[in-house]
């Protein structure tokens, strides 16, 4: 990738990113399926990676991102490092209030 993070896509999944992430204040990619990620730490530019169903935020870690449509089951394997996992809420549900929005889960290695 442009900042020299590596990914490891699995068959049939897909990645999409921006040529640079130069003057993004996070670096954002967008995830169908699954992958591994080695992320070059820069805490001044969160990684983050959209899947469907999850956001995970890093600054420098490896972990493991799924969320394969025919497994109907999300998640994040860490590797090393730390990574905050939100929950997305599915596109049918209704307007969700603050109270009842979903929390951020910070993930440590073999979670």
């Amino acid at each position: 990738m442009p900042d020299g993070t590596t990914v490891m896509l699995e068959p049939s999944s897909k990645l999409s990113y921006p040529a640079t992430f130069d003057k993004m204040v996070r670096r954002e990619v967008f995830l169908s399926g699954e992958a591994f990620f080695d992320v070059i730490n820069n805490p001044g530019q969160p990684f983050v990676v959209h899947a469907k169903t999850l956001t995970a935020t890093v600054l420098g870690t490896s972990f493991t991102v799924s969320d394969r449509q025919q497994n109907k089951r999300s998640f994040v394997l860490v590797r090393t490092g730390k990574v905050s996992v939100l929950a997305q809420p599915e596109s049918n549900q209704p307007m969700l209030t603050a109270a009842d929005r979903p929390k951020a889960v910070v993930l440590t290695p073999n979670q």
